[in-house]
């Protein structure tokens, strides 16, 4: 939550353009439900499979810093773990959904392959 906190207090980046389609995948996987980054992988690799390949588990938790620091989605309280740290999960924002839909009717209109996907997490 620490983390959380200096982002918001550093502003929003919400105007800076977002171009990755991984941003975009992993923004509408936690619209679906809220999750946490090692399952969202896997849960990008099964939605997306090879039409949006991860490089490292990494990938991920850089996008999720990047849509969390733009607002679009917070982090939450985790899963408490036995002797391990909670786990950091994250779900989307109001602005995260409002963002995605504006994203979505712009990809239908260029045609998008992600398109159909990106569509069904709004129905």
């Amino acid at each position: 939550m620490a983390r959380q906190r200096a982002r918001q207090q550093a502003g929003v980046e919400s105007s800076r353009r977002m171009t990755s389609p991984v941003n975009w995948a992993l923004l509408g996987l936690l619209i679906e439900s809220e999750d946490y980054g090692y399952r969202l992988a896997q849960r990008l690799e099964r939605a997306y499979g090879e039409m949006l390949l991860l490089g490292s588990g990494s990938h991920v938790h850089t996008a999720l810093d990047g849509l969390t620091s733009r607002g679009l989605i917070e982090e939450i309280d985790g899963e408490p773990g036995s002797r391990r740290q909670p786990k950091v999960r994250y779900r989307a924002r109001p602005e995260g959904l409002a963002a995605y839909a504006e994203w979505v009717s712009q990809q239908g209109r260029r045609g998008s392959p992600l398109f159909s996907r990106a569509l069904s997490m709004l129905t």
